[in-house]
């Protein structure tokens, strides 16, 4: 994929002579990598972006390349550096977010034994991981993820599994090939709770490198990447959580009835609250707040539709998504099918697959563009429903990700929801969320709730049309019967 560098913004080098050192803030995504450059203020000074192949050998598993990740990362810097014409040291620090539970294996001279094995797009230790709950009980999603594909590694690749020197994830593996130091995530994975499934399954005590945690720097960049990369020497490097979490603390999501919508590759929901709920309630990353969560791979669809339906029919030269949006506003007001976008599955069903419902000869591919961004729209409104339901009224949704520069979107998700949506200042929360971490760590913010007023800021607002609200309202209850069938087993 060609490498996209964005212009840096002329407002944030008037305030880059006042705020002082950047962070440099890497989020490894589903599909792609992205490197932003931001100032103090949450201003992005320069962004470079670069995909890699997501590999799909059987039927439900989901496998990368961690060369793909590194080359595109290494690339990413030296673009996004050059872009900003900047000098390496005015680099305070590197941050690292990134895909959750993305397993890599690394024999004994550091090099990755096979792809990584994406866990949140993988099914393939489903069983695995049944058992493992009725043994052990309750577990968090990492120690689930983390060792239900070791164990299938073990049961189905024992060459492999007998050349592991250590496990890795994709955050920890960028860290790695920056730092030279092997990590994990202390937070995710707490070490007395690795040291229990490690001495129950028989995990050799090898695999695991060294706890990291979110409020202090692994390490130092390494001779190797100063030199490779033009980075300064002594710049310190902090692995932050999960990209969802890192777009939880770049959303802003420090009080109740806060909620965001992230429309990446995958879409990402969450709502901030200051008690458990009757809907499953997760740790937030700050003390005295809960998060409701979900995150399942939707908006994938969106790039199914821009790849598999437009690729040959684009003859405009426009960007396919800035075409599929043109498309979209075309039919505005017509009959449109229902699209069910679950065609990767949803995490707790990943049996689930897309359709589109009520084709008719009238329709045309305009149709099914403005298709696929409402039935993404739709169950957002269902995954919103269930967490008021669970006793949390949602004053307000914020919305960031790559599906946030889109218009019409954000106007369609507006009328379905029949809320005002807050379009986020940087579509990048993930990475300002990592970026505002490292601030954090290395003490030029004394919390993250300093670091919020500082850093993150709200562009745009988009209000709900009634007349479209009601029409919605109809299509919608269809949408949900749709959506049921197709749950089933």
């Amino acid at each position: 994929m060609k490498l996209k560098i964005f212009k840096p913004l002329i407002s944030s080098f008037r305030r880059l002579e006042m705020s002082g050192d950047l962070i440099l803030s890497i989020d490894l995504g589903s599909t792609g990598c992205k490197v932003v450059i931001f100032d103090g203020n949450g201003d992005t000074i320069s962004e470079s972006y670069r995909g890699y192949p997501l590999y799909s050998v059987r039927p439900g598993f989901a496998e990368e390349d961690p060369w793909d990740w590194w080359n595109a990362t290494r690339e990413n810097i030296r673009s996004a550096l050059l872009r900003a014409n900047i000098p390496p040291s005015n680099v305070a620090a590197i941050s690292i977010t990134g895909q959750s539970v993305s397993l890599g294996f690394l024999d004994e001279k550091g090099r990755p034994l096979r792809s990584s094995i994406l866990s949140f797009m993988d099914s393939r230790a489903e069983r695995i991981r049944a058992e493992m709950i009725s043994q052990f009980g309750k577990m968090s999603y990492s120690e689930m993820m983390v060792f239900s594909n070791l164990k299938w590694v073990r049961e189905n690749e024992p060459r492999t599994y007998e050349k592991i020197d250590k496990i890795i994830d994709a955050r920890e593996f960028i860290c790695y090939k920056l730092t030279e130091e092997i990590s994990y995530d202390g937070c995710a994975l707490p070490p007395e709770r690795v040291k229990r499934f490690k001495d129950h399954i028989g995990i050799p005590d090898k695999f695991f490198g060294v706890p990291h945690y979110y409020d202090k720097p692994v390490a130092t960049v390494s001779e190797e990447a100063q030199e490779t990369l033009g980075l300064e020497p002594g710049t310190p490097v902090v692995v932050g959580p999960w990209d969802g979490m890192c777009n939880v603390v770049g959303s802003g999501l420090t009080k109740d009835g806060l909620a965001m919508d992230v429309a990446g590759t995958t879409e990402i929901v969450a709502a901030s609250t200051t008690k458990k709920l009757d809907v499953v309630t997760h740790s937030h990353i700050i003390d005295g707040l809960w998060l409701v969560y979900t995150s399942d791979p939707l908006a994938i669809a969106h790039r199914w539709f821009a790849e598999n339906l437009l690729g040959r029919q684009n003859l405009s030269g426009l960007d396919a998504y800035d075409l599929i949006n043109l498309m979209a506003e075309k039919v505005e007001g017509q009959s449109i099918p229902i699209f069910i976008p679950t065609m990767k599955g949803e995490f707790m069903r990943p049996h689930m697959r897309g359709a589109f419902f009520g084709l008719s000869l009238d329709h045309n591919l305009n149709h099914l563009a403005r298709s696929v961004l409402e039935g993404v729209a739709f169950h957002l409104r269902g995954t919103l429903t269930k967490i008021e339901e669970g006793g949390l009224k949602i004053d307000e949704v914020r919305v960031s990700g790559g599906g946030s520069r889109s218009r019409i979107w954000n106007q369609i998700k507006a009328d379905v929801l029949g809320k005002t949506l807050k379009v986020m200042k940087t579509p990048e929360t993930g990475a300002l969320g990592a970026a505002m971490l490292a601030e954090v760590a290395i003490g030029r913010y004394k919390d993250l709730f300093e670091a919020t007023q500082a850093m993150v800021s709200i562009k745009d607002e988009v209000r709900p049309r009634p007349e479209m609200r009601q029409k919605y309202d109809k299509i919608y209850e269809d949408y949900k019967k749709i959506y049921e069938f197709m749950g089933k087993p």
